[in-house]
């Protein structure tokens, strides 16, 4: 029987498996590593098999998935020999930085489950059962009412200006298109979304006031959490970790009245001391 391949980083488990049951109670068959690899297989054969034998993909995009992306571009383009339909479906409010995932997806249609989850995988299974083989529109059959946080949309992305950071050589977007920029500031202010720093990319992950994220740099990846989002004095602060030198710090940032620029400081104690600093983001 034909399935529906689940691509998706591994720390988002917990939400990918819940994402699964709820697809499956609808009777949609879904395929997901580790889970359905079959004892004693090799790994990268089972999923290069079991690609082959989908008819869809669902991309499951995050944080997670924007910054550890290798395995995930692998099976993308996997997808794309066996000329499958791939649904990326957004569990947090942000858009690809890396190149390739930029480049696969500008152009496909997004389901969005961060802000209204059942009535996102409901526009999701609908989505699946309509491009499944042999399937056919039931006569007078419609699709729920889309509401504007679930409805697919084609996301406009950032532009392709690039840093190369030293040997590290790492992509990141250093200016974000008009109308994407009006979109996050318009009405309530607004930092979620991808950033540039001088430390590497940075993504926000806002919901409500409560701010959480991660920035990849030469020596690894970096972790917001405990953040905070005031939108009247458009002051940001949380806490970071950073595994490399065993740091942790603070940052206090202010957005600018363009909502272009996030501009403050840090301070961190780590093995190699105490130190503070600017912290610059521009998108």
């Amino acid at each position: 029987m034909k399935h529906v391949f689940i691509s998706s980083s591994s720390r988002d488990r917990e939400v990918v498996q819940r994402m699964v049951r709820q697809l499956e109670g609808r009777g949609i068959v879904c395929w997901m590593a580790p889970r359905d690899v079959p004892p004693g297989a090799n790994f990268g054969a089972a999923i290069t098999e079991a690609i082959e034998a989908a008819y869809a993909m669902v991309l499951v995009f995050s944080a997670n998935a924007n910054l550890n992306a290798e395995e995930i571009k692998k099976e993308i383009v996997l997808a794309s020999q066996a000329n499958l339909v791939v649904v990326p479906a957004r569990i947090e409010n942000l858009v690809p930085s890396d190149r390739a995932f930029r480049y696969e997806l500008s152009t496909r249609q997004w389901v969005d489950l961060f802000d209204n989850w059942d009535h996102g995988v409901d526009r999701l299974a609908a989505h699946l059962e309509r491009v499944k083989p042999g399937a056919a529109p039931a006569p007078g059959a419609a699709s729920p009412p889309a509401s504007p946080s679930s409805r697919p949309t084609t996301i406009p992305l950032p532009s392709r200006r690039w840093l190369m950071a030293g040997a590290g050589a790492a992509t990141v977007v250093a200016a974000a298109a008009g109308a994407w920029v009006a979109g996050l500031v318009e009405g309530e202010a607004s930092v979620g979304g991808l950033w540039h720093s001088d430390f590497g990319p940075v993504t926000l992950v806002q919901r409500g006031t409560r701010v959480t994220g991660a920035w990849q740099q030469q020596h690894g990846i970096g972790q917001i959490h405990d953040g905070t989002f005031d939108a009247a004095s458009r002051k940001l602060e949380f806490a970071y970790t950073q595994t490399w030198n065993q740091a942790n710090g603070r940052a206090e940032l202010t957005l600018s009245p363009d909502g272009r620029t996030l501009d403050g400081t840090w301070r961190q104690h780590s093995t190699m001391g105490s130190h503070t600093g600017r912290w610059l983001m521009t998108r």
